[in-house]
């Protein structure tokens, strides 16, 4: 009953090979019977990128995260506290001072992404699976506004390829079905999966009766235009990159397909930028920053825009 789930914290350059963190995993799952297997195992190797494990015991109804980098190594615990959250940042005292965590926590969206599982647990005392399908599925941001589909401080940015939620004490796992965790989470048991009779059965392993059914989401019109959105996207950057003339009609057909995403309206920005349509670029520019923005690295950009901008039609 030892689930372990990985997230990336902001790491240097790596120069020199140290041990995968994907190989800890492993061996941690191998290995480990319990929590305090898993720290030991994890102790020993040393890492060239820094990465939080999650680690749950179900033998034990336990939770912890280690925090490792390759200069630094914790256990974070939540004592006394039904629930344990982990982001893409580390949590424990020993990296209060450490320059580049901090750096991300201030910078990027994953304390944002934080702080909207904080908000959905106190909300909700306990989860049912259905209800963890629903935060996995969630596009919106705090206090559940919407925030753009795509958005990176969405919990489901509408771009991961797949993902789990663990049981660990009944070895129970659902697992998303494409697309991007809008489909059917079909539900396995474990000791079903490893059971040798089983293996070699030609039949399904699903529990059917155990699945939870698609998100209505996946089927709406917001959706489909967030797909036409995805394509015209890559298409905008490449016309961006070869300053290539784009009409306004098309800038307000892609705008529409996304209007609360904060990047269409900084992406027609920069293309009235390009072509010295200042008074046009900056009241785009003014309404990506009206919306929520990813990262504040992406605000300091508007803001340079809008100084550069300023500087021009003085």
């Amino acid at each position: 009953g030892l689930t372990i789930t990985l997230n990336a914290a902001k790491s240097s350059i790596p120069y020199q090979s140290k041990t995968p963190i994907s190989l800890i995993a492993r061996e941690i799952l191998q290995y480990a019977k319990n929590i305090e297997e898993a720290i030991a195992i994890a102790k020993k190797r040393q890492v060239f990128v820094s990465e939080s494990l999650l680690i749950a015991s179900g033998s034990e109804n336990k939770a912890v995260i280690i925090e490792m980098a390759p200069e630094l190594f914790s256990v974070y615990e939540q004592p006394n506290a039904d629930e344990i959250i982990c982001s893409n940042h580390f949590q424990s005292n020993v990296y209060a001072n450490d320059p580049r965590n901090n750096n991300q926590i201030k910078n990027s969206h994953s304390q944002y992404r934080w702080d909207k599982m904080n908000q959905v647990l106190k909300e909700n005392s306990k989860l049912q699976v259905e209800d963890v399908v629903a935060v996995l599925r969630d596009v919106k941001g705090l206090n559940n506004k919407s925030i753009g589909l795509g958005n990176e401080k969405s919990l489901n940015q509408l771009y991961a390829h797949h993902s789990v939620v663990f049981k660990p004490k009944e070895k129970l796992v659902w697992v998303s079905s494409n697309p991007n965790q809008l489909a059917e989470f079909t539900a396995y048991d474990l000791d079903e999966i490893f059971n040798e009779e089983r293996l070699f059965a030609n039949k399904s392993l699903m529990i059917d009766s155990l699945a939870v059914s698609k998100d209505e989401f996946i089927d709406s019109k917001e959706y489909l235009n967030f797909q036409k959105f995805k394509t015209i996207d890559l298409s905008f950057d490449e016309k961006l990159r070869n300053e290539e003339w784009i009409s306004d009609q098309d800038i307000e057909n892609y705008i529409h397909l996304n209007p609360d995403f904060w990047g269409v309206y900084f992406k027609a920005g920069k293309y009235y930028y390009q072509k010295d349509a200042f008074e046009k670029a900056r009241q785009y520019f003014q309404q990506a920053l009206s919306k929520e923005v990813s990262t504040r690295n992406d605000e300091e950009t508007l803001n340079q825009y809008l100084k550069e901008i300023r500087k021009k039609i003085k």
